[in-house]
């Protein structure tokens, strides 16, 4: 069996990436004699040598390199904001199964396995096509195994960790970053941005010790709220959603693209430091919604469709998944 993942690497951080990767493993681990590859659109220079599986390749709207080289595909797996639709249907002519992982319902996409993972899947696809199949909402969270191992350590809680991937203002990294150390000036601060690229194994770790986070609404917040730690949620894109507020984990989002959102982010900030308790009781709460078993409901539900079980009016996602130790 040939599996081709298509993802890439851009200024909205490393998401894409890193949720492939935990696909990836997945597959590996269910399929042991599977041909996998996840082939990376990279904006910028990045060293990635240290997965010799990842592939750099300029494959974005690049018909002739795909029919080339994926053109024998027997499911073929899309992450990415890039591709345009012509494209995207192209594709589909190319493997026995196209599977289609979407954060806001982005395009209308082909036949084939939509995944989206968000909270607010029932208004993004409120209306679904024939000839479809979509794995939707929280239960499809896809959590690396490295962080479902450290979640399982304890670790003092010295750190605030910052994570600011997608935002490029110096000014919004230089407010943050110091009026977090003025509130906490006994805490240690780690920024993370789009200039320092963090190894999954060490970002989990960082997690394990941290009061808090103060992070953009991206992957790695799934991420952070499955390893328990409470999070100031910045939005810095349309994609990125507040899910998570009604769940009751977040008072609110930040949204960076306004006109007030220090006076928003410092009000969000003295409710940490003298409501702390109350917010690590909302973190615990998350982890009770992002389970860790996401990525084996997807890799499961992919493999059901390919082999024939899939498509048809009475499909419905099965929900049993391989154990994970959690």
């Amino acid at each position: 069996m040939k599996i081709c993942i298509l993802t890439d690497v851009g200024n909205r951080g490393y998401g894409h990436l890193f949720r492939m990767m935990t696909i990836y493993e997945t597959f590996r681990n269910i399929v042991k004699t599977a041909d996998l590859g996840i082939f990376v659109q990279m904006d910028k220079a990045l060293q990635l040598d240290m997965w010799d599986f990842i592939i750099k390749v300029e494959w974005v709207d690049n018909y002739e390199w795909v029919y080339s080289n994926l053109k024998s595909a027997d499911i073929l797996i899309i992450d990415s904001y890039q591709p345009s639709k012509e494209f995207l249907y192209k594709l589909k002519e190319l493997a026995k199964l196209c599977v289609f992982f979407d954060d806001y319902n982005r395009v209308e996409y082909p036949d084939g396995i939509i995944v989206n993972f968000s909270f607010i899947t029932d208004r993004l696809f409120c209306k679904k096509l024939k000839n479809r199949i979509y794995l939707l909402g929280e239960k499809y969270v896809p959590i690396n195994r490295i962080f479902i191992e450290k979640r399982k350590k304890h670790f003092s809680k010295d750190t605030i960790l910052i994570i600011l991937r997608g935002v490029n203002e110096k000014y919004i990294k230089e407010f943050i970053s110091k009026k977090t150390n003025e509130y906490f000036p006994f805490l240690k601060t780690v920024v993370l941005d789009n200039s320092n690229f963090t190894h999954p194994e060490k970002l989990a770790e960082l997690m394990n010790r941290s009061l808090f986070s103060i992070s953009t609404a991206g992957m790695v917040m799934h991420e952070l709220v499955f390893m328990g730690v409470p999070v100031i949620p910045l939005i810095v894109s349309s994609n990125q959603n507040e899910g998570y507020k009604k769940f009751g984990i977040v008072d609110k989002y930040i949204d960076l693209r306004k006109s007030n959102w220090e006076e928003e982010f410092l009000s969000y900030l003295a409710n940490m430091k003298y409501k702390y308790d109350e917010y690590k009781r909302k973190a615990e709460m998350g982890q009770k919604i992002i389970d860790g078993r996401g990525a084996y409901r997807i890799v499961s539900e992919i493999l059901r469709v390919y082999h024939g079980k899939g498509f048809n009016n009475r499909w419905k996602p099965q929900g049993h998944t391989p154990d994970t130790g959690l």
